[in-house]
This record gives structure tokens, sequence and C-alpha cells, in this order.
């Protein structure tokens, strides 16, 4: 339940205003914007020890994801899943569709490998 809850931060914190923008999301570039990056890993902090030692793990973290997923396919399920905290009948669309059950258990399961190779156990299952 602890990734969630990072992964809500997370949604929230990327969709504040003057964050990655719509070019972003094309970029063939294997970097994440800065921002974006720095906004998981600030929130990953808060939920897993505000030390030295969470900021390694949350930054290990997130680089992990990265070798992993594309910013598109990172930016989809930051979309996914705070579309998936509107509630009523246009959350459903995004928790009940196959295609974005896809989206999010692919970061789901990046941020699982991230978890195993980073923090060495699975946060989800606290």
């Amino acid at each position: 339940m602890k990734m969630f809850s990072a992964l809500c931060v997370v949604v929230s914190l990327l969709f504040a205003p003057g964050q990655g923008s719509a070019s972003d999301v094309g970029s063939t570039e294997s970097r994440y914007p800065t921002a974006d990056e720095a906004f998981y890993v600030l929130a990953c902090v808060q939920l897993n020890g505000q030390d030295a030692d969470g900021l390694q793990k949350c930054s290990c973290a997130i680089n992990s994801i990265e070798g992993q997923l594309s910013y598109k396919e990172y930016f989809d399920a930051v979309l996914v899943f705070s579309m998936r905290q509107a509630g009523g009948q246009r959350a459903g669309v995004f928790r009940d569709a196959v295609s974005m059950r896809e989206i999010a258990d692919r970061f789901i399961s990046a941020q699982t490998r991230a978890n195993r190779e980073c923090f060495g156990r699975d946060l989800s299952r606290k």
C-alpha cells in the first residue's frame, strides 16, 4: 500500500503547474525531464526515510524505472493513476479498460523491480 501512496504523491506533483510539457512526452531521449525525476525522488524520500540512505535508494529507483520505461510510458502511467483518483464513471474508464490496466501494470512491474533492486524488497507487499 505504501507504493500506491507514493505513486499518488508523485502523480499529484507531476501534474502541478509548470511541470513536464507535451513536447517532453514524445521525446526520444533516455532521460526523463529533471523536474519529473526530482518530484518522484522527493515523494519517495518522504515515504521511505528522509535521510541520505532514503535519497540514495529513491534516486536508484527512478533510474531503474527510467531504464525500464520510456518517458511516454511513464507519463501515460502517471496520467492513468491520476485519472483513477478522479472518481465516478470517468475514473472507471481508467480502471476498467484493458489498455489502461496494461499501462498501469507495466508501471507497477517496473516499480516492483526497482524496489527489489534499490530497496532490497517489494515495498508494495509490506
